[in-house]
């Protein structure tokens, strides 16, 4: 919305500031429902804002596409007062600049923000958010903890540039802490069964945990 000033995109958008809490912004479209499913917001107040332009990605995503395109993002809000101080774990963090290295997580307190991530760090180790592809490993057969060691991650140029023709390649390669196999593409799975393409193209983003 060019040339509308932010405090009346806020009102178009529906959406009131919160007092307490989390806001995590410029989430890439179809990113925003996925991060949720990876927070336990029990007891919270969350308010998901999906699909919503944004002039600041198009205006990236153009300069590094050469010529002009349109980007969405998500928005989160999460309220619920020092609830949400522990909410973003540093395996959360990953997660987030792994789907959405675009993302600002912002802490608000009396309706201020008082604190800004952005950019989030690129992680060296992710943790339970991932599946092991190998059937073998002790994380499938016996359960416990899963960590992986991050060997390639898809740069915000990767992640725009595949969010807007869905062909170029997103590297992703990480490797199993415990079988120390190493996995990459479409056999690296979340969790919830999403590729990283599965995520960016919003397929089965509806999924509960």
């Amino acid at each position: 919305m060019n040339g509308v000033p932010k405090t009346e995109q806020r009102a178009y958008m529906r959406i009131l500031p919160i007092e307490e809490g989390i806001v995590i912004d410029h989430l890439l479209a179809h990113t925003g429902l996925f991060v949720l499913n990876l927070m336990d917001y029990t007891g919270l107040t969350v308010t998901p804002g999906l699909d919503y332009r944004s002039d600041k990605l198009s205006d990236l995503a153009s300069r590094i596409a050469g010529r002009a395109v349109v980007v969405k993002k998500d928005i989160i809000f999460i309220e619920g007062g020092e609830r949400t101080d522990e909410l973003i774990s540093e395996d959360l963090k990953g997660a987030i600049k792994i789907v959405s290295p675009t993302a600002t997580i912002n802490y608000v307190k009396g309706g201020k923000i008082v604190d800004k991530i952005h950019p989030i760090p690129d992680p060296q180790y992710l943790g339970g958010i991932l599946l092991c592809a190998n059937d073998n490993c002790t994380t499938n057969t016996e359960g416990g903890a899963r960590r992986f060691r991050v060997i390639e991650a898809p740069t915000i140029e990767d992640v725009l540039n595949y969010t807007t023709d869905f062909q170029t390649k997103t590297p992703f390669k990480v490797q199993c802490c415990y079988c120390e196999k190493q996995f990459f593409g479409p056999m690296v799975r979340f969790y919830t069964g999403q590729t990283l393409r599965d995520v960016l193209e919003g397929e089965g983003r509806f999924f509960r945990k």
